[in-house]
């Protein structure tokens, strides 16, 4: 089941106010491996193993589902877990214990982690199944000399139902959770077990997808042993960023008193790691107190409340790239060990625009330059699943985007200026099709052309449900520079109706406008019926919109290369970016294709990874970056012209400093002769658009040196929040300066 993040950053924007001066306190980063113990004090324990078994009359938990089910469980004794009591709790079939509310979750995760699920107790969890037509397996809940044992018999994993698992969790009167494994077989290395509080915040990681779990059958208890009463703060979120607008940020912060001791008060520091930036610490538009003079402002917090406060970054008058980590510190005055941190990013940026959907917003355009940030809404409602914007070229960025409705998919269309206005009051439809006509258009690609044309290019599957027929084609069309089409959208392959077993698919169309003369160099991606490798194959289409003949470029019976993008240089050239899949391996590469879109020299390795998107600079040379499939991050690389040779050993990795998730959709920009801007996805909850600053650099890593480093810079809006970029590297482009007209004054 998709599980989602909570939505704690957001590009903020207020108004300057006063600084406080900013302490030097250290900061240390949460830990991302298992530790003997957490910031709210629980400790690992190994002690002696004794297994409690279900009495032989005692009826089995009945869920609503074998497998992602979850049944609530009524405690017979009050039992704290972290900062909060409960009398009941929730049990799911997944090995999953969770307090407040039930979940499907199969999807194991490390410990701690901000997003859903969050309050539980992880004794195996991983994707279990529980009776039904999995298995004989069941779950049991009873009383056994004063503590209280969930244990799960003979399950199994829902992929895997010949191999059982047996384990339980004991839960004591003080809180402590003894965990204890009978029998496991199996897969083994695919499980989390830990403990984790409500906000994400604190857990203790005792095992996540690492063997070891073998090593406890039947020999000891893993007993997570809750600590006694003490002074305790938490901070929340722990990780917020963004980006400056009128060179301040307001993040604001919630300072939760978890101890057990009545009221606390709290002394806040902070450290820039970066010089010149100032920190205020606000309630509303009020300094907080410094009663003290010690530069540390303080707050007082009831037990259990949580105090919303707000941290003001001011950033130094700087140029685009100039960035900042701030270290919080958070600490009791009656007990310095009662402390809790937190990490703030905060960065000037360059001037560029990004193109994004949020599911509770809409379609977005945010203009994004070194002391204003402003958005443009494209479309209220958004129901596809792919867009795509052009480069920006003469000041006008094409947008297109898919409209999902009831057995069709469309394509919609606008133009905004530089200045942030729309060339059509609404958005015009570039294709239009009947509810359940089954026309699907999908995958746009768009691009601009030196004397002002938009070229787009879109993948058109269609089923006849009567014939049982299918096609699949690549379609293009080109419009004016007032937007308007010319002529009617083509069908390059013209493939007509097979049956299923039969037809060729088509995918990841990708374009670029060629100089010298005008044209449209077409790529995509072609799966045959009777093969099933994917090739890469292209098409020349002149000013005119006539297409040329089209050609396989790559193809091999025991190959596939697929996600195609383009990257035009001078005159009649390009840089076609591939990945090219052997087995496991997937392996990006470069190749170069001459004017009528034909290979041209060979090609050569770029780095490990698919879905690639490029920017030449001035100089002639190439950055690329794409997503790392082996560790899911982004990577990128500068290619030196004129033979596009990758420079360094290894790309440059972008990872954001906390809490690190898979990644993709990566969009590249060039915002200066030698700098780019990059901006990517969370792959895992679709709820972050990620961004980070670069520019060349002799001795750097792929060639390239971090002037920001990767940082949030949009979350979500909304309870389940999801955002979407382009998939096709179209999701960013330059954003330069608006042209000033000055008057003309005549003289006499």
């Amino acid at each position: 089941m998709k599980t989602f993040l909570k939505r704690f950053a957001w590009l903020c924007l207020s108004s300057l106010g006063v600084a406080l001066p900013v302490s030097a306190i250290a900061f240390t980063p949460m830990p991302a491996a298992a530790t003997l113990t957490d910031a709210f004090g629980y400790q690992i324990d190994e002690q002696s193993y004794v297994w409690m078994e279900a009495p032989s009359n005692k009826t089995h938990l009945q869920f609503p589902n074998a497998d992602d089910g979850f049944v609530e469980v009524t405690l017979p004794f009050d039992f704290p877990f972290y900062e909060n009591t409960y009398s009941s709790l929730y049990v799911s079939t997944n090995g999953l214990i969770r307090f407040g509310t039930g979940s499907t979750s199969f999807n194991n995760a490390p410990i701690p982690r901000l997003a859903e699920p969050n309050n539980f107790i992880a004794v195996f969890w991983d994707d279990l199944a529980v009776g039904g037509d999995y298995n004989s397996g069941k779950v049991f809940a009873f009383e056994d000399a004063n503590q209280f044992v969930i244990e799960w018999k003979d399950v199994s994993r829902a992929v895997d139902q010949e191999n059982f698992l047996t384990f339980e969790a004991v839960f004591s009167p003080d809180g402590t959770i003894c965990l204890q494994y009978q029998s496991l077989s199996g897969i083994l290395d695919e499980a989390t077990v830990g403990i984790e509080d409500a906000d994400g915040v604190s857990g203790l990681q005792v095992l996540h997808n690492e063997p070891g779990a073998a090593g406890w059958v039947g020999s000891k208890a893993i007993c997570l042993v809750r600590p006694g009463p003490a002074r305790r703060v938490k901070l929340l979120p722990p990780y917020q960023s963004g980006l400056v607008n009128s060179r301040q940020i307001d993040f604001p912060l919630g300072i939760k008193n978890t101890g057990d001791l009545g009221d606390d008060r709290y002394e806040i520091s902070a450290l820039s790691r970066a010089p010149g930036w100032q920190v205020q610490f606000l309630a509303g538009e009020t300094l907080l107190p410094d009663e003290d003079h010690d530069g540390k402002p303080e707050i007082g917090v009831a037990p259990g409340a949580t105090e919303e406060i707000t941290i003001r970054a001011l950033a130094p008058s700087a140029p685009p790239g100039n960035y900042t980590q701030i270290d919080l510190t958070v600490e009791s005055t009656n007990d310095l060990n009662g402390r809790a941190q937190a990490m703030l990013q905060a960065a000037v940026p360059p001037r560029f625009v990004q193109f994004f959907a949020d599911d509770a917003r809409g379609l977005y355009l945010h203009w994004i330059a070194e002391n204003t940030l402003s958005e443009s809404q494209v479309e209220a409602d958004f129901t596809g699943s792919a867009m795509a914007m052009g480069e920006g070229k003469g000041g006008f960025y094409p947008l297109v985007w898919e409209v999902n409705g009831t057995g069709y998919a469309a394509l919609a269309y606008q133009v905004f200026s530089v200045e942030g206005k729309k060339l059509f009051a609404q958005p015009r439809m570039v294709t239009t099709h009947a509810e359940n006509s089954f026309i699907f258009d999908r995958e746009p690609s768009v691009a601009q052309s030196e004397a002002g044309r938009v070229g787009m290019v879109w993948v058109r599957n269609q089923s006849f449900v009567t014939e049982e027929e299918f096609t699949a084609n690549i379609y293009f069309l080109q419009f004016d520079q007032q937007g308007n089409s010319i002529g009617s959208p083509q069908n390059i392959t013209k493939q007509s109706g097979q049956p299923i077993s039969n037809l060729d698919r088509y995918s990841s169309p990708h374009l670029c406008g060629l100089q010298n003369p005008e044209a449209w160099l077409l790529v995509w991606e072609k799966t045959p019926a009777a093969s099933g490798r994917r090739e890469i194959q292209s098409v020349v289409i002149d000013a005119a919109g006539n297409a040329g003949t089209v050609q396989t470029l790559l193809a091999d019976a025991q190959t596939s290369y697929s996600q195609p993008a383009l990257v035009c240089l001078e005159g009649q050239q390009a840089l076609l970016l591939y990945t090219e899949q052997a087995g496991s391996s997937n392996t990006l590469k470069g190749v170069l294709l001459q004017q009528d879109g034909a290979l041209s020299g060979p090609s050569f390795a770029i780095g490990q990874g698919w879905r690639a998107d490029g920017v030449r600079l001035e100089n002639g040379d190439v950055i690329v970056a794409w997503t790392d499939d082996t560790r899911g991050q982004t990577n990128v690389r500068r290619l030196q012209s004129p033979s596009f040779t990758p420079i360094g050993e290894a790309a440059l990795e972008l990872r954001v400093p906390y809490e690190l998730r898979k990644t993709e959709n990566v969009s590249i920009t060039a915002v200066s002769s030698d700098s780019v801007v990059v901006t990517w996805k969370d792959a895992e909850e679709d709820d972050y658009l990620y961004y980070a600053f670069l520019t060349v650099a002799a001795q750097g890593e792929g060639g390239l040196e971090v002037l920001t480093s990767p940082m949030i810079f949009y979350a979500g809006a909304g309870l389940f929040p999801k955002v979407l970029i382009s998939a096709c590297g179209q999701g960013n482009a330059p954003f330069p300066p608006a042209p000033l007209y000055l008057p003309l004054i005549l003289r006499q």
